[in-house]
């Protein structure tokens, strides 16, 4: 599952992404939703009824009757019948939405995690390293890069401005081949697109913020 790929992915780095949580939420979100509709728990319709093939911005549709797979998206699922109608960028970023906690306290049960004091950490290393071997070889070009792959890629593009993701955490991993894998393949998702819109206008103030120092004093 994409979202939970996602969340290993941070957790290593919580207490500095504490400063850039808003673009964290909308990414989990937008995660969130993605999952949902894999699992047909919710569908995206057009904004515009009269243009069927305008998919800028979706509406999103419930169906109540579903429930989600994985069980950390409980929370998010019995929250999600507020969002029928809505559009995406409604969602995006709302708190209500947000797996994190749900996801977190799941990984904690499979021993992924330990959480002491609302405070997580990550004890099964191995977990992470199988997720940034799996996606580095992709970034490489080692193995053809799958839809799943581009949506989860695409994500973290979207707020890696920030520098303290994948980009930081990897050396060999220039922004640059960063950028040119994911978009070379583009996912073309309606919810991918609108949560880069919403994020690439934070693009400079990250880069000018003293998140970038503290970044580069995280552990590789």
């Amino acid at each position: 599952m994409n979202i939970e790929k996602f969340m290993l992915l941070t957790v290593p780095h919580r207490s500095v992404l504490t400063g850039v949580e808003s673009l964290f939420v909308k990414a989990r979100t937008a995660l969130t939703l993605l999952e949902f509709e894999r699992s047909e728990t919710l569908s995206f319709a057009p904004a515009d009824a009269t243009k069927a093939w305008d998919y800028g911005n979706p509406l999103i549709k419930v169906d109540e009757a579903r429930t989600p797979d994985a069980v950390g998206l409980n929370g998010a699922f019995q929250k999600l019948s507020k969002f029928h109608d809505k559009r995406v960028s409604a969602a995006l970023g709302n708190k209500k939405l947000d797996p994190a906690e749900g996801l977190l306290e799941e990984f904690a049960r499979q021993g992924i995690l330990t959480k002491d004091a609302k405070n997580y950490d990550l004890v099964a290393t191995d977990a992470l390293d199988t997720v940034l071997d799996d996606l580095g070889l992709a970034l490489r070009g080692q193995r053809s890069v799958a839809k799943q792959d581009r949506i989860l890629l695409e994500v973290i593009e979207a707020i890696n401005a920030t520098k303290l993701l994948l980009g930081s955490v990897q050396p060999s991993w220039s922004m640059q081949q960063f950028s040119e894998q994911i978009h070379q393949t583009p996912s073309g998702h309606p919810v991918v697109s609108q949560l880069v819109r919403d994020t690439s206008s934070m693009t400079g103030l990250m880069e000018q913020s003293k998140l970038v120092a503290l970044s580069e004093k995280s552990p590789a």
